[in-house]
């Protein structure tokens, strides 16, 4: 797992957000974590910035106009770079906080938190490291040496709601009104499409394959009513809206999204931040707001102008409730949109850490030299106490998955079992690598580890035979031992256990029996619906596994399935993993080395778990 130490750096001044120009006369207070307060003052004032800022369009006007020497563009990334490291130069404490950061992580996070509107003005990414300090000589978010990540917040951004692991369902939304020029939709759709295809092909949720349907919905000629509505169907977790960028009218020179009007897709639709926050999500509709939203237009994170209330798309998408929000707050490049979508989905749909994403993200783009489209991207990004143990929780969700998906592909094409297998290890050696350090007797986290190699040697027996079998079979049966004595409550590895080793002819201490049924009751009497159901199935198993009768706390293994079924809806993953349990006993792998005792209680037990249609 990688080692983040973060920062957390605001800027303050008294007043309203907004009414206020950028100026050198202006006292701001910089606080960084528990450091001395530091007084900064800014080297540039406000026209200065908007001059540096219009430099960094790629064409004057739009793209029909003329085009901005590349140049000129990076005179401007270069002075304005220098000026912002001359503002962070001020701030002792921070230099200190960077410093001690510095020491023993891998990845220093920097906390952006600005209090005045004319401060998002600023591309604080863009600056070169003062001189003097932790990898001065460097852009501030593209070394290596010493990798920062840089990410903004409000002030009240760790009071916005946070589920990180749920399910991914993601929302494409693209829109090209007449006078712009079409947006790369098909290349961004793949990228996502790709990013998802570890699990989405051949994988399976329950017992039934997912489809690209099941995960992803595209709306061309995306207009305000269209979101709506389809947000009202479903939550989504991740809603991608690819468009331009445009001046909202009657609102000075604020920017907003270039959707298409209903019924009229050729017709533009100005919308701003309050209307589409207002479409992607409603408590009157919906419990929860996307945990994410890419806006890959240009100048979405753009504040443009501070005179009144109000502030850039991202900014009050971020301020509305989505916990996070990712946009540009330059024009992007087709390519480097391209390029943005492909690597951060590929990142974060995978699990891994979103703060790594982003500094990978803003690598990749920096290698197009004739580009500044690392300097555009801006993430508005809620940080609760508890976001590293959701990431992770994600992490080994989302791994989890593509190893079931990758046995999935074996069992459809057995031809593939070499290149499938290694992907499994692989996933299974990432899962090792993000593992935290051990806590002692009763870890539920290294418990599921060890209970997921058993897992994996187990199947991977199904495709050998003869020796090569039985020795997959014995590391299974240790790593469910292993799993047991990490977590003794944990029936479901005992019970694997169990059934490993009646199976292997391994001696049997009778306690194990007594100790699987008083933890699966214990979850059968209080646990959750799915816990139940999981409680059933050990139940189930262990009294067909019985050595002195077909019962398991009083029921058998036929009123035990029943209850399972009872518990659970047509095609969950209780009912498939529970399925497929007991086909191997009947017709499967464990078919030769079951009594038939043990065979027929199995058939029985089938017979109330029957395959479902879809």
């Amino acid at each position: 797992m990688t080692n983040i130490e973060g920062i957390k750096l605001e800027l303050v001044r008294p007043g309203p957000l907004y009414g206020q120009l950028l100026s050198r006369l202006t006292d701001y207070v910089a606080l960084c974590d528990g450091a001395e307060a530091d007084t900064v003052r800014l080297p540039f004032d406000h026209y200065e910035i908007q001059a540096d800022l219009a430099s960094l369009q790629y064409f004057v006007g739009s793209e029909n106009g003329g085009r901005i020497p590349n140049d000129l563009r990076a005179d401007a990334v270069e002075r304005l770079g220098h000026r912002i490291a001359d503002t962070f130069a001020q701030m002792c404490g921070f230099q200190t906080r960077l410093a001690e950061a510095g020491g023993a992580a891998e990845l220093t996070h920097l906390r952006l938190v600005l209090g005045g509107g004319e401060l998002s003005l600023i591309p604080f990414e863009i600056s070169w490291v003062p001189p003097g300090w932790r990898g001065a000589g460097g852009k501030l978010s593209l070394q290596s040496r010493a990798p920062i990540v840089v990410t903004r917040e409000l002030r009240d951004s760790v009071r916005i709601p946070l589920d990180w692991n749920r399910r991914p369902r993601v929302l494409f939304c693209t829109a090209c009104p007449k006078g712009f020029a079409p947006p790369p939709a098909k290349a961004h759709l793949l990228a996502i499409v790709g990013a998802l295809k570890p699990w989405i092909d051949e994988g399976r949720e329950g017992r039934r394959k997912l489809k690209i349907g099941d995960v992803v919905t595209v709306l061309e000629d995306a207009s305000l009513c269209r979101i709506q509505e389809e947000t009202e169907r479903r939550e989504y977790t991740h809603v991608h809206l690819l468009c331009h960028g445009c001046a909202l009218p009657q609102s000075g020179e604020r920017m907003g999204l270039a959707l298409a009007k209903p019924r009229r897709p050729e017709e533009l639709d100005p919308v701003n931040a309050a209307g589409l926050a207002n479409a992607l999500w409603s408590k009157a509709r919906t419990s929860k707001p996307p945990t994410m939203v890419v806006l890959a237009s240009c100048d979405s994170a753009n504040q443009m102008t501070v005179e009144s209330p109000g502030a850039s798309v991202a900014y009050e998408l971020h301020q509305a409730g989505v916990p996070w929000v990712v946009a540009s707050q330059m024009p992007l490049t087709f390519q480097g949109s391209a390029t943005l979508t492909r690597t951060f989905y590929e990142g974060i749909l995978a699990g891994i850490d979103p703060r790594c994403v982003l500094y990978e993200v803003r690598d990749k783009l920096a290698r197009d030299h004739e580009a500044h489209d690392w300097a555009s991207m801006v993430a508005y990004s809620a940080f609760p106490h508890d976001f590293d143990s959701q990431v992770l929780s994600f992490r080994i969700r989302q791994l989890r998955r593509f190893i079931d998906s990758a046995f999935e592909r074996m069992r459809l094409n057995p031809s593939s079992r070499d290149s499938e297998s290694r992907c499994i290890d692989d996933y299974f050696a990432q899962w090792g690598r993000v593992m935290p350090q051990r806590k002692g007797r009763n870890d539920p986290a290294w418990s599921e580890y060890f209970g997921m190699k058993g897992a994996i040697c187990k199947q991977k027996a199904e495709f050998q035979e003869g020796e090569k079998a039985i020795l997959l079979l014995e590391e299974a049966a240790d790593s469910y031992l292993d799993a047991g004595k990490t977590q003794p409550g944990n029936h479901w590895v005992v019970v694997q256990y169990l059934s490993l080793s009646l199976l292997l002819k391994r001696k049997v201490d009778s306690g194990l029996f007594q100790i699987a049924e008083r933890s699966a009751i214990l979850d059968w009497e209080e646990g959750a619906p799915d816990d139940r159901a999981w409680a059933a199935g050990s139940l189930m198993e262990i009294a067909i596994l019985s050595q002195t009768d077909d019962k398991a706390m009083g029921k058998t293994h036929i009123e035990w399935a029943e209850e399972l079924v009872r518990l659970t809806k047509p095609g969950s993953f209780v009912r498939f993993s529970t399925r497929r349990q007991l086909d191997r006993y009947i017709d499967g792998q464990f078919k030769d080395r079951a009594s038939e005792e043990v065979r027929n209680r199995a058939t029985q037990a089938r017979k109330r778990l029957p395959h479902e249609a879809d």
